[in-house]
């Protein structure tokens, strides 16, 4: 015969792993259901730019750039990352995307 600390513990245990596999599933359904919205491209002007050079890991090259509302940071190679100066004019590809989650914009360089 089962104490009620065991069942209770039993359950409990049911429960966590119950709510794990609901959290893993929303998770699931919001990768599966995104769905591309929209695409466009913007001109934004570079406010700032770094360079990350981290131990044992590869070396990142930044550009921070702004366009009326919208700002934000791009990692971009490092020929693209000499070729423009603060200041300067780069085309951002703007790709909206719709989930359960809500919208969300992802930047990309280029146009």
């Amino acid at each position: 015969m089962k104490t009620i600390g065991t069942i209770i513990s039993s359950i409990f245990c049911f429960l966590a792993i119950a709510f794990c596999a609901f959290i893993l599933g929303i998770f699931i359904v919001g990768a599966v259901t995104t769905e591309e919205v929209e695409t466009y491209t913007i001109e934004a002007t570079i406010t700032d730019k770094d360079i990350i050079d981290e131990y044992r890991q590869s070396r990142e090259y930044l550009l921070f750039w702004v366009n009326g509302e919208e700002s934000g940071e791009l990692e971009v190679g490092s020929k693209t990352y000499a070729r423009y100066a603060v200041g300067d004019l780069i085309p951002i590809k703007v790709t909206v995307k719709e989930s359960c989650f809500g919208i969300q914009n992802f930047y990309d360089f280029g146009g």
